[in-house]
């Protein structure tokens, strides 16, 4: 199919119908994956990882028209470097691409993807504009896993919606930080 659309002029309108079938087809893909993930629990192992890997780990997972309108943001108080975790990255990152992808179609206005740390938790904040966050996951598939694996690995979600509609996800770690993270700290 994707031979086949280079074929076609770019103002050919059966170009425009092959892009929505092939766009139609990747979102199917993903959907057949989120069913496998659904129905195979994780096994959690606990690795040394960076609040940077986590974040740019979950932006590379998403779908690239995503990309764009994805912030990545980390709260560094008082300049102290970020704490390394020991937590099951890839499930922690594939988790929070998940919940962002989930709140996708509210992505009109951008959305957040905050890390910050909180005495020995760190904090993984989803914030957009909107607060039915399961437009892009209609039968609430992303949520449902992005919850359990969270689960499996220890880590809790939240979720806020304000007055004004913005909505918020907060995954909270329980961060065990490193020797000489908790050092520098001091």
């Amino acid at each position: 199919m994707e031979s086949l659309a280079r074929e076609f002029e770019p103002r050919d309108p059966r170009s425009a119908a092959l892009d929505e079938v092939l766009g139609e087809v990747a979102r199917l893909g993903r959907n057949v994956r989120d069913l496998i993930d659904y129905a195979y629990a994780p096994e959690p192992k606990a690795m040394t990882c960076s609040v940077d890997e986590i974040l740019y780990s979950a932006r590379f997972q998403l779908p690239h028209e995503l990309w764009s309108c994805l912030w990545i943001a980390r709260d560094l108080p008082g300049g102290v470097r970020m704490a390394e975790l020991s937590v099951d990255g890839p499930i922690l990152s594939r988790s929070l691409a998940r919940l962002v992808q989930a709140a996708g179609s509210n992505h009109s206005r951008g959305i957040l993807l905050n890390a910050s740390t909180h005495k020995d938790e760190v904090d993984f904040c989803i914030t957009f504009c909107g607060n039915d966050h399961l437009d892009d996951d209609p039968m609430g598939l992303c949520h449902a896993i992005a919850q359990r694996d969270l689960g499996v690995i220890g880590c809790s979600i939240q979720e806020h919606t304000t007055l004004s509609g913005n909505t918020t996800l907060r995954v909270r770690v329980p961060a065990t930080l490193s020797q000489s993270t908790t050092e520098e700290a001091a």
